[in-house]
């Protein structure tokens, strides 16, 4: 191999490896922040569902683009942060429907046709998969309709709701209200 080359190869992988551990160590912090206010909210969670939650929102957040407090937002309106929360169909940290789930999930986002449809015990115990779940929802309500207030009145209606989502609005304000807390907190924290 060409020294010149080599070189420049080996520089690229320093360079990919700073930044991977840089990025591993904001998601740390970022984790850690969104946990701290979590508590901060005096709900009754239990330390170890607080730290797993907020690892598993600022990883899927990241992964999917979407911003950590909208992913946050969610998870405290719907549940409180509870992972075994449940409403009817809805379960889990982001009360999720299970007749929704296997497109969402992990294999039926991977494109398995045969995936099967969660079931409430697994979106409530997975709460990884639950998060990307909601984060993989809100990519795509947001793609589709050009505006992330509407990608939450879609994930609160069940996708239903479009341009013209009226029901769920009052429902996406109030997430995007407290996404905007959320912000403000994790940058003080």
């Amino acid at each position: 191999m060409n020294p010149v080359f080599a070189s420049i190869v080996g520089m690229t992988a320093l360079v990919a490896l700073v930044i991977a551990g840089g990025s591993r160590r904001h998601q740390a912090d970022q984790q850690r922040r969104l946990a701290a206010w979590a508590r901060a909210q005096g709900d009754s969670l239990e330390q170890t569902d607080v730290d797993r939650i907020a690892a598993a929102i600022v990883e899927a957040a990241t992964r999917y683009d979407v911003p950590i407090s909208v992913l946050a937002s969610i998870a405290y309106h719907e549940s409180r942060w509870t992972p075994t929360a449940r409403n009817g169909t809805a379960c889990g940290t982001f009360q999720q429907k299970t007749q929704y789930s296997a497109r969402w999930s992990d294999r039926g986002y991977a494109g398995d046709a045969a995936a099967p449809v969660l079931t409430c015990d697994q979106l409530c115990n997975d709460i990884e998969q639950a998060a990307r779940i909601c984060a993989r929802k809100i990519r795509a309500y947001s793609r589709e309709s050009g505006s992330l207030r509407t990608a939450l009145c879609m994930y609160a209606r069940g996708a239903t709701g479009g341009a013209n989502c009226i029901d769920g609005g009052a429902y996406a304000d109030s997430e995007l209200d407290l996404a905007v807390e959320i912000d403000r907190a994790m940058r003080k924290a």
